[in-house]
């Protein structure tokens, strides 16, 4: 029975794995025009391509102090959960970003052992991918949609539109006015404005049926 199950579970793998790439995280970012934003990089083994998640500050810190040479953060409250885990649970774990939804990434954190999924925050599950060494996949639909092109020493961080809130894209269309950048503020205007139509066009009631006579 063992020997069985351990086959059919090797085989849910292989299917996942054939529609999915593996991203590694890349880079922690802090946003220059709005403090309280950063931005994470995941990016595919050759470096060329990649994703970008948008989270607070605060956790764009928490990687970047993990990613800093001569840094010991294994008394640090992540760390030691996840050591506790490791003593009580066998189970073997994966990353995935399975879609797009509300502005936001679909991540769950998935147990290969029990073939469980558990919804996560896309920021959240990046830095569990880091404390914990767990690879990290996203859907191959869902990379051809959101995957950017990343090029050896540029500068530039590219962020889908259709991953920041409205409130973030406020917050970066005052800017983009303040420092005249006008045809982005154009971009982030229609941006909003075509957000806010999707929003009163779900607040409308469904009209209801006439009585029949």
């Amino acid at each position: 029975m063992a020997f069985r199950h351990n086959m059919m579970h090797r085989q849910q793998l292989n299917i996942l794995s054939l529609y999915m790439t593996r991203l590694y995280f890349f880079s922690a970012n802090i946003i220059r025009a709005a403090d309280d934003i950063g931005i994470l990089i995941l990016s595919t083994a050759e470096k060329n391509r990649g994703i970008s998640v948008v989270c607070e500050r605060r956790l764009a810190e928490q990687l970047k102090l993990r990613k800093t040479l001569g840094i010991d953060t294994s008394r640090h409250l992540p760390e030691v959960l996840w050591t506790v885990v490791r003593r009580n649970v066998d189970s073997e774990f994966r990353i995935l970003f399975s879609n797009m939804q509300d502005e936001e990434y679909v991540v769950f954190l998935y147990d290969e052992t029990h073939s469980q999924a558990i919804a996560m925050r896309a920021s959240d599950a990046v830095l569990l991918a880091v404390v914990a060494d767990i690879p990290i996949y996203i859907d191959d639909n869902l990379f051809a949609r959101q995957g950017m092109t990343m090029r050896e020493n540029e500068q530039l961080i590219h962020i889908p539109m259709n991953t920041l809130s409205v409130g973030m894209l406020e917050e970066a269309l005052q800017h983009a006015i303040e420092e005249e950048r006008f045809e982005q503020a154009s971009h982030l205007r229609d941006e909003i404005k075509r957000r806010q139509q999707r929003m009163d066009a779900a607040d409308v009631p469904p009209t209801s049926a006439p009585e029949e006579l």
